[in-house]
Parts: structure tokens; C-alpha cells; sequence
């Protein structure tokens, strides 16, 4: 399995115990995989249609989140541009946001009431973390990412967190099965885990977080798909960078994926 942004190949392999998928070998410093184009683009702030729709799907998540839980304070793991944190905020609730970088997500700038720290994702602990009550941790599209995802909810809990949502990509859905090696969604070595429901399921058992609600979701991921195939090909940037992730071709292809439902999971889960 290719990397988009170099030359490097690795392998996914899957454990027979729990269906869970790895991507190997795991390269001992990861930090250089986000320095590329493809890391930046993660953080980057996307366009407006995308902005409008993703903001759709953000408050039907914390809307689910909150038929479930009383939230206490939420704690934005992975928060990225800022855009959760924000929209928790302007809602009324306490929410620590937190990544890695030193510098505030690009749209926290302006919200210096929205406190800020950081995490190291080798030893999965946060900085100063200040989180206090019966927190709710929203870990979305991140546990894929971490090299020891039980190590991550493990320090959370201790850390003060009682509640979990998590979201990853579905490695169970027919779209990863029709795209193959392109499906965005693999994007080694960025990711590191591979999910279907089994092995999520079996990590929450193991450590002792009850699910109270679990569900599938359907994000644009076509065209996303498309650029990674451009790029694995070696397609020039100019043109490759038409189906940007988060620009409008992407935004506008959303209702192609209702032909791909189910695209990502979502669990959430109280501790024990």
C-alpha cells in the first residue's frame, strides 16, 4: 500500500483475534508524514460549501451526543481547524480543544475563551489538561492515527474523561471493497489502525467502556478517492489538486456516496 505523498510502501495486515487491520511497519517518527502536503491539507481551512456541510454533520453529531450524555465539559481531541470547538462552544457547553501543534487552530484565533492545550500522541497524554466533572471526549477521525489507541483512552479516563465518542473509517463498508487500494480512507502511514465494527467493538469490551449508542455515517469520499488515485499514479499537481479533499468538486460529489453508504463508524461509550 503506497504512500500518496512519497515513495514509501507498507503493508495492512489483520488480526485474526479481533478483525482489526495494521498498518506495518510503523515508522518511528511520524511527525514527518504531517510536515508533507498531505498533513497540511488535514489542517487546513477548507472551502465554503465544505464548511456549510461539514458544519450540518458536526451539529447532527453533538446532537447525538447529547440524547445520550450529559456532557459535563467536552474535551476536542484531534480538534484539527477548530471547526467542533467551536460550533460546542457556540452552543453553550465548556470545551477544551486539543492537537498537537503549539500554535491555536486556525479558527480558535479569534476565541481566546475557548482554552487550548496540547497532546503528545507518542505518549497519548495532554499538556495541562485542566479537564474537570464527568468530561465527554470526542475522538474524531484520531484513533486511527494513534500508535497505541487503548494507551490513548486509558490516559483520558484517568485524566478525568468518563464518556467517549469516537468516530473512524469503516474497513466493513462496500466502498473500501470497490475502491481497493485507493480508497482515500486507507491513506498510510497517517493512519495506522484500520476499524470495522468487530475490532472497535472488542476495543471498547476490552477496556471496560460500556457502548450505549453505535451507528455508520456516510462522508464525501469519492472524489477524495479519485485524488488519491491521481496521485498514486503520479498525475501532475495541477491537475490532481482540482479534487482537492476539501474543495468544491468534493463538497458537490456528497450525493454520490449515499451510492456507498456507511463509509464510517461511531461509537459512544461511558466508563465503567
Amino acid at each position: 500500500m503506497p504512500d500518496i505523498a512519497g515513495p514509501e510502501t507498507f503493508s495492512i495486515e489483520e488480526w485474526d483475534c479481533c478483525s482489526v487491520m495494521k498498518t506495518v511497519p510503523v515508522p518511528d517518527d511520524l511527525s514527518r508524514y504531517y510536515q508533507a502536503d498531505v498533513g497540511i491539507l488535514m489542517k487546513s481551512a477548507p472551502g465554503r460549501i465544505h464548511s456549510v456541510l461539514k458544519n450540518i454533520l458536526l451539529s447532527m453529531e453533538l446532537n447525538r451526543i447529547l440524547r445520550r450524555i450529559e456532557p459535563g465539559m467536552f474535551v476536542d481531541i484531534g480538534c484539527g481547524t477548530g471547526d467542533f470547538s467551536r460550533l460546542i462552544w457556540s452552543r453553550g457547553f465548556p470545551v477544551l480543544a486539543v492537537d498537537s501543534q503549539p500554535e491555536r487552530p486556525l479558527l480558535l484565533k479569534e476565541r481566546q475563551d475557548v482554552p487550548y492545550a496540547r497532546i503528545d500522541y507518542d505518549r497519548c497524554r495532554i499538556e495541562n489538561p485542566g479537564i474537570r466533572g464527568c468530561a465527554t471526549a470526542i475522538i474524531r477521525h484520531v484513533l486511527e492515527h494513534v500508535k497505541e489507541p487503548a494507551m490513548l483512552l486509558n490516559n483520558l479516563r484517568e485524566s478525568g474523561v468518563s464518556s467517549f465518542y469516537v468516530v473512524v473509517p469503516n474497513t466493513g463498508c462496500f466502498e473500501r471493497r470497490l475502491f481497493g487500494r485507493y480508497w482515500n480512507l486507507w491513506d498510510p502511514p497517517r493512519h495506522l489502525w484500520h476499524f470495522n465494527s468487530r475490532s472497535l467493538f472488542a476495543l471498547f469490551d476490552r477496556l471496560g467502556i460500556r457502548i450505549v449508542d453505535r451507528g455508520t455515517d456516510t462522508i464525501p469520499n469519492w472524489v477524495p478517492s479519485f485524488y488519491r488515485f491521481l496521485r498514486l499514479r503520479r498525475f501532475p499537481a495541477r491537475f490532481y489538486e482540482l479534487f482537492n479533499p476539501k474543495g468544491m468538486i468534493s463538497s458537490l460529489s456528497t450525493p454520490l456516496n449515499f451510492l456507498t453508504p456507511c463509509n464510517v463508524l461511531w461509537v459512544l461509550g461511558k466508563a465503567a
